[in-house]
């Protein structure tokens, strides 16, 4: 493609040059520049400055141009020839893959492809149901405001790569979020080992969660004076509505008398000292015939011994429990 001739660029230059004169009352009006004396122009450097503006008003029109006629071209992209929801849906399952890879920014990157994407992102509400505990708070502002009224799970893993500095105002601002809805909180997934998170899980997880299904809370090993030790953290299990899923890894509960423990499917416990004792277990498993996985390993206690456990404060049919569902059962470093 050759760029125009130059008759042609003095041309438009000549309509631009009458423009300034119109609306300015410059003496400018000259088609080529190589012809204007500018000892007869009464302010050349004024005159300079109107072209100047006039030169910038230019190219950003001809910049919005180049830009709609890109958007034209991407329109006709097969992509965006698919309905809207089934685009949402591929991006549904691009999303639940890079939550597992812990990459749960990506829907910033994705929102500045073009606008058809920004706007298909935005109004899909499915898509915004994670919050993380080391989004910046903006972001997290965002993911409230987009999901509606869906349930939202809040995860964080302090193994994986970040940035998250527990004492600072980000972090406080997105946990004050997260319990201001704590009553939308479906799920929580915590890998933890800073102090600061877990004074937060446990103030967060004392508001009403009527919504929670899952609970999942590692705490990881402390460096200790004496080397590596394991130190338990009892976190609230407060509100109604029963878990069906409850993972604890170094973290235990205030009270395993809940009657939100009623009717787990997975109940999978390791390294807790104390340890619920066999009484508060069986009473579990008694209340939960849906059980499909059931693990206990590293429970440090001398009143979690399953084979002697006292009958006392059973109910009649806690004695003989039946779990038809159960098909993942482990036992690992149990007391006598």
């Amino acid at each position: 493609m050759t760029p125009p001739r130059k008759e042609v660029v003095i041309k438009a230059l000549a309509i631009l040059m009458a423009g300034v004169n119109e609306e300015n009352g410059s003496p400018l009006g000259h088609e080529d520049t190589a012809t204007v004396d500018p000892g007869t122009l009464e302010t050349p450097a004024e005159t300079e400055y109107r072209l100047e503006m006039a030169k910038s008003s230019i190219v950003q029109h001809i910049d919005r141009l180049i830009s709609d006629i890109r958007h034209r071209q991407n329109m006709a992209a097969p992509i965006h020839r698919l309905p809207a929801e089934i685009f949402v849906t591929i991006l549904n399952h691009l999303a639940d893959a890079y939550f597992v890879e812990g990459k749960h920014c990506w829907m910033v990157k994705a929102m500045t492809v073009n606008r058809t994407w920004r706007e298909a992102i935005i109004n899909a509400p499915r898509l915004w149901r994670v919050i993380q505990l080391d989004y910046p708070l903006e972001f997290a502002r965002c993911v409230f405001e987009y999901c509606k009224t869906r349930p939202l799970s809040l995860i964080w893993d302090a193994q994986q790569p970040s940035q998250l500095d527990p004492n600072s105002e980000q972090f406080e601002g997105v946990m004050g979020l997260a319990m201001q809805n704590s009553s939308r909180l479906r799920s929580v997934n915590i890998v933890m080992h800073y102090s600061e998170v877990e004074l937060a899980l446990q103030s967060l997880l004392g508001e009403p969660t009527p919504r929670l299904e899952s609970l999942r809370i590692e705490s990881s090993f402390k460096i200790q004076d004496m080397g590596w030790e394991i130190v338990t953290s009892r976190f609230p299990l407060s509100g109604h509505g029963p878990l069906k899923e409850l993972i604890l890894s170094g973290a235990s509960l205030l009270h395993w008398n809940s009657q939100r423990l009623s009717g787990l499917r997975v109940l999978d416990l390791e390294r807790i000292t104390p340890a619920p004792t066999a009484t508060q277990i069986v009473r579990i498993l008694s209340t939960s015939p849906l059980l499909e996985k059931f693990r206990l390993a590293a429970l440090f206690s001398p009143e979690t011994a399953l084979t002697n456990h006292s009958e006392e404060g059973l109910g009649p049919g806690e004695r003989l429990i039946g779990l038809p569902h159960l098909t993942d059962i482990h036992l690992h470093s149990i007391p006598p």
